[in-house]
């Protein structure tokens, strides 16, 4: 091998390793999402405030809203649906493309579905003192979700 050649090979390694070491330097959202909502939502925060055209970041926030939603009682869960409503227009406004719009819809349609179902089986299941109240929450978060 002659010296240029070296040369070539030895600056091709190094940019490959440079672009490489930057590609890993940021958290993985995806990764953090299986482990910690919390901080891939910080990661979140922190991507979009340096560079808020992202509009597949709004659509992966609003999943972690959806999913600590899920996880809250329903008269506390409006926060969460307006933050998601909020986020899935934010990445309309961003350009998201025509996959992400679909994706939208479809998790949109599937959280207002949730909600609204759970309002159904309150107001059928005599057992709950306050069936009525229970129902009427979960369909007014379900009017939050479908408002948009």
């Amino acid at each position: 091998m002659t010296i240029p050649n070296f040369t070539r090979l030895t600056g091709l390694l190094l940019v490959a390793g440079f672009f490489y070491s930057c590609g890993t330097s940021q958290a993985n959202i995806d990764e953090l999402l299986a482990n910690n909502n919390q901080q891939a939502m910080e990661e979140i925060d922190s991507r979009l405030s340096e560079d808020p055209n992202q509009p597949q970041l709004y659509i992966q926030r609003a999943q972690i809203s959806a999913a600590l939603a899920k996880d809250t009682e329903p008269e506390l869960r409006a926060e969460f649906y307006t933050n998601i409503s909020n986020d899935f227009e934010s990445a309309i406004e961003y350009g998201a493309g025509q996959e992400q719009g679909a994706t939208i819809d479809s998790l949109r349609q599937q959280y207002w579905k949730d909600e609204h179902n759970a309002g159904l089986q309150d107001f059928d299941n005599s057992s709950i003192s306050n069936r009525y109240t229970q129902a009427e929450i979960h369909f007014q978060n379900a009017l939050i979700l479908r408002s948009a």
